[in-house]
């Protein structure tokens, strides 16, 4: 059950100055139930996990959520802003968890940490920032910075043991910074450009393992360092017979870890970060458009694409199966290159 209440109030303090005031309550209450059975309908036919809803104590989480922003429009096409504002993730139980414990007044007969919910994500956010429509309104570019400062961040950890886990744990906080640029430019009726940069700072501050605070020794899952993105739009030729579109886009991403494993450590241990690192990776795709062709009092379309034009091999993703699995790792590549066609009819 989660009902949740949000209000949200502008008043503009002049001509120029708009405060925005914000405030969301949420209301969670979690209960779980799992039942793992091994050897079903055979002698030696053993629970493992027994565990029905209540149980276990209800799970309850409760949130008061602000956020305040300040806009000043410079003109009318150019402003300035600052923002602050609170998130709150919802906390839970770890429904997949395979370590096993035996009953006791606080478990049943199951998994600790099915009994033993992980705590909400709470994250400070402030931004700074301008939005701008320039050049005769050819020119659409925005900036912005912003820092967050994370509480009882919430880590997907790998925990397989035999079998297969995947275990959501209050490790670390974190401080998380960066700048974001992006920008339409429209230098033609007949071309557009449009593109994203991203530059991103990921520290942990606090990240306990074991009672040892490890924090300068673990990767942050999922935080390139950059990001960029670029795309076309050039209309080559258009008449009574329809328009002709090239388009083309290019996406690029640095490198960037995918589980929060310790980035150093002994030769014997086999789950280290470094096992599923993604290298940095830029992909292309193209596509040629025949548009508004007139056909039998219709319109058609005539596409053809490129998808991942220069054949970029590096693995997006990977699981890390860990020591149990004799350090198995399997890794995601995207799609090879691929051309196609398509037709459409718009009546």
């Amino acid at each position: 059950r989660a009902p949740a209440a949000y209000a949200q109030v502008d008043f503009a303090l002049t001509d120029r100055l708009v405060l925005t005031g914000g405030i969301r309550y949420n209301h969670e209450r979690k209960d779980v139930s799992r039942l793992l059975v091994s050897g079903p309908g055979t002698p030696a036919e053993l629970t493992l996990i027994d565990i029905g809803y209540g149980d276990v104590p209800d799970a309850v989480y409760n949130s008061f959520s602000p956020a305040a922003s300040l806009r000043f429009d410079l003109t009318e096409r150019v402003n300035v802003y600052a923002r602050y504002a609170r998130g709150f993730k919802s906390g839970g139980f770890n429904g997949e968890t395979t370590e096993l414990v035996a009953a006791t007044t606080a478990c049943p007969s199951g998994a600790i940490e099915l009994c033993q919910p992980y705590r909400p994500e709470k994250v400070d956010s402030y931004e700074v920032g301008l939005k701008s429509r320039l050049l005769d309104n050819r020119l659409q570019l925005n900036i912005a910075a912003f820092w967050d400062e994370h509480r009882d961040i919430q880590l997907s950890v790998f925990r397989g043991s035999g079998a297969l886990s995947l275990s959501v744990l209050n490790a670390a906080s974190s401080r998380i910074r960066g700048v974001e640029l992006e920008f339409t430019a429209r230098p033609s009726s007949a071309f557009t450009v449009s593109g994203s940069f991203a530059l991103l700072d990921a520290k942990y501050k606090r990240f306990i393992d074991g009672g040892v605070d490890v924090s300068d020794n673990r990767a942050f899952p999922h935080a390139p360092r950059y990001t960029a993105s670029v795309s076309t739009d050039w209309r080559v030729i258009e008449g009574d017979w329809g328009r002709l579109n090239l388009l083309a886009d290019l996406n690029f991403v640095d490198s960037y870890y995918t589980y929060p494993y310790a980035l150093a450590a002994p030769p014997s241990t086999t789950q280290v970060a470094g096992n599923s690192e993604a290298p940095s990776r830029a992909i292309v795709n193209a596509r040629a458009i025949l548009a508004d062709l007139p056909i039998g009092g219709m319109k058609g379309e005539i596409s053809l694409w490129a998808r991942n034009l220069f054949q970029q091999r590096s693995p997006s993703n990977f699981i890390d199966f860990g020591p149990s699995f004799g350090g198995m790792t399997l890794a995601f590549y995207p799609d090879p290159r691929t051309f196609g066609a398509t037709f459409g009819l718009r009546f």
